[in-house]
């Protein structure tokens, strides 16, 4: 199948074996960034970027899709995380 131009990105929180640290249970969690097509739900891009959840990470999770896929997206459908928009905005315009 053709991948669409209407692109859905998500960051979500994953169990990392960081070893256990009983005082703080967040220690052994970690962002992945995904961005799918939203025709096929291919996943066009995955990156675990660890403790971080900044404008930077995402930008890092859009620029590998658009690599991998030649093209820019005529939409971007996200959640309401502020990272998305000043990160899409620095790499299309």
């Amino acid at each position: 199948k053709t991948p669409s131009n209407i692109w859905s990105v998500d960051e979500t929180l994953i169990l990392s074996k960081r070893g256990t640290y009983k005082k703080k249970q967040l220690q052994n969690l970690d962002y992945l960034w995904n961005v799918l097509d939203k025709k096929t739900m291919f996943i066009l891009a995955s990156r675990a970027s660890g403790r971080s959840r900044k404008t930077k990470d995402a930008q890092k999770a859009f620029e590998i899709a658009r690599k991998q896929n030649n093209k820019i997206p005529y939409q971007v459908i996200s959640d309401r995380f502020h990272g998305y928009g000043h990160s899409w905005k620095k790499k299309t315009c």
